[in-house]
């Protein structure tokens, strides 16, 4: 099996209109668990990565990613409309529900597509600090994420 290219990302996830980083929280056995907003401490479990991006077979070829933290789970969105993180297959092994895309909002600023359902990562303030993935909504910060470099810090 041939290596894995660099990322073309690593670090934080930061949601605009909160200020809150992604955190894989551990509250579940087996191979989900939550991804929730957190605090920004900047630690190990706030750090994500964007495997190496590849063309989707949908959409006309849009290209896609994975983005991966730092135990090599996914973040990825469930059927009932929550993002949770997943343990990873191989980006030539089919799972939509954990790749995404970046659509550009403004500068430095994205919204992430996931690629099986069209939706979009966001942060729901009224459930608790979990991340939804959800229809994507113009001018709603809670939809945008600011990608803060590992190294920034």
């Amino acid at each position: 099996m041939a290596a894995e290219p660099e990322p073309t990302f690593s670090g934080y996830l930061i949601n605009q209109g909160t200020g809150e980083c992604v955190t894989r929280i551990d509250t579940t056995s087996g191979h989900q668990r939550r991804a929730q907003r957190r605090v920004c401490v900047y630690d190990p479990s706030q750090v994500w990565h964007e495997s190496s991006t590849v063309t989707s077979p949908k959409g006309g070829g849009e290209p896609y990613f994975r983005l991966v933290d730092r135990r090599g789970t996914c973040l990825g969105a469930s059927e009932y409309g929550t993002a949770n993180t997943y343990t990873c297959t191989g980006l030539d092994t089919r799972d939509p529900r954990l790749d995404w895309s970046r659509q550009p909002v403004g500068p430095g600023t994205y919204r992430l597509v996931n690629l099986a359902s069209g939706n979009v990562l966001a942060v729901d303030p009224s459930h608790h600090g979990y991340l939804q993935v959800v229809p994507a909504s113009a001018g709603d910060p809670n939809q945008v994420w600011h990608l803060l470099g590992e190294d920034a810090i």
